[in-house]
C-alpha cells in the first residue's frame, strides 16, 4: 500500500476520533441545546455567502481557462468545479484531492495539451494559494493564530518553497508565457473570497447568540481550520478543520460548547452545503462515460 492509500485508510477513523473528542468535550446534550438556537434566517445568509464563494471559485478557473479555449461556458466550469469538490470530500486534504479530477475534465472540455493544462493548473494554484499564505502570515504575526499553529505553518511554507522550484523547472517558463493573462483581477477576487470566510464564522456565531469575537479572531479560527485541513490526513478536512477552529475559538474566550457549535454551523455552510450541491453536478457529468471514467480515476489509489 502506498502513502496515499495509507492516508485514505487512516484518514476517516482519525477524522471521526477528532469529531468525537470535540463533541464529547463539549457535552452532547449541551451542544445539541446550543445548536437548536440557530435561526433559519442566519443559515440562509450563510448559504448565500457560500453560493457567492462557489461562483467566485469557478470564476478563478474560468479566467485562465479562457486563455486556452474561449468556447468553454461558465456553467460548465461551475459544474466541473463542483464535481471536483465532491472528490475532495472522499480524498485526504481539503483541496488537492479533487484537483486531478478537475484537470482531467477541464482538459477534455478545452482540448488543451497536457503541458498547457499543467501550466493553467499551476497558475490557478498560485491564485488560490498566495492570498491564503499572505493572510495566514498576517494572522500569525498579529497573534490571531495561537503559537501551536506555527509548526504546521512552517511545514506548509517549507513544502511550498520546495515544490515551487521543482514545478517551475518541470513546466518551464516558456509554457507559462503561453497562458499569460492579467493577474491583478483574479488575485483581488481570490483575496475577497478568502476574506469572506471570517464573515461566515461571525454569522455562525451570531446565529448561536455568541458575542465577543472580532473579525480578526474569527479569521484566525477559520484559517487555522483550513491550515490543518490541508494536511494529507483528513478527507475534505473533516475532523481536523472543526477541531482546529474550535481550539482557536476557545483560546479567544469561548467555552468548548460555544466553540464546537460555531465550528459545526460554519462547516454546515462551507462544507456540507457545497457537498450537497456537488452531487447533482457530478451526476450530470457522469452521464458521459469518459467524464465518468475521469471522475473515478480521480479517487482511485
Amino acid at each position: 500500500m502506498n502513502w496515499r492509500g495509507l492516508f485514505k485508510v487512516l484518514g476517516i477513523p482519525v477524522s471521526l476520533l477528532l469529531l468525537w473528542y470535540m463533541v464529547s468535550r463539549a457535552g452532547i446534550a449541551d451542544l445539541r441545546n446550543t445548536l437548536f438556537l440557530v435561526k433559519p434566517t442566519s443559515l440562509f445568509l450563510l448559504f448565500t455567502l457560500q453560493i457567492i464563494t462557489i461562483f467566485g471559485s469557478a470564476l478563478l478557473w474560468q479566467i485562465p481557462l479562457r486563455r486556452c479555449s474561449k468556447s468553454i461556458a461558465f456553467l460548465r466550469t461551475l459544474r466541473i468545479n463542483l464535481s471536483g469538490s465532491l472528490v475532495e470530500t472522499l480524498t485526504p486534504s481539503v483541496k488537492f484531492g479533487g484537483e486531478a479530477v478537475k484537470l482531467a475534465l477541464f482538459k477534455k472540455a478545452c482540448g488543451c495539451s497536457p503541458s498547457r493544462m499543467a501550466s493553467l493548473a499551476a497558475l490557478h494554484t498560485y491564485l488560490w494559494l498566495m492570498p491564503f499564505m499572505v493572510i495566514s502570515s498576517i494572522l500569525l504575526l498579529a497573534g490571531a493564530l495561537p503559537d501551536a499553529f506555527s509548526g504546521p505553518w512552517i511545514l506548509f511554507i517549507s513544502l511550498v518553497l520546495i515544490l515551487f522550484p521543482a514545478g517551475w523547472r518541470i513546466l518551464r517558463p516558456q509554457q507559462f508565457s503561453q497562458v499569460r493573462f492579467p493577474m491583478l483581477l483574479p488575485l483581488v477576487l481570490s483575496f475577497l473570497l478568502w476574506l469572506l470566510y471570517p464573515i461566515k464564522v461571525l454569522i455562525a456565531l451570531s446565529s448561536l447568540q455568541i458575542q465577543g469575537i472580532s473579525y480578526i479572531q474569527a479569521a484566525g479560527s477559520v484559517f487555522a481550520g483550513y491550515l490543518i485541513g490541508l494536511l494529507p490526513f483528513f478527507p475534505g478536512g473533516l475532523g481536523g478543520f472543526e477541531a482546529a477552529m474550535s481550539y482557536v475559538l476557545i483560546q479567544h474566550g469561548l467555552s468548548p460548547v460555544e466553540a464546537s457549535a460555531a465550528a459545526l454551523v460554519t462547516r454546515l455552510g462551507t462544507f456540507w452545503f457545497p457537498l450537497l450541491l456537488s452531487v447533482p453536478a457530478a451526476l450530470t457529468l457522469m452521464k458521459n462515460p469518459r467524464a465518468s471514467l475521469h471522475l473515478y480515476k480521480g479517487v482511485s489509489p
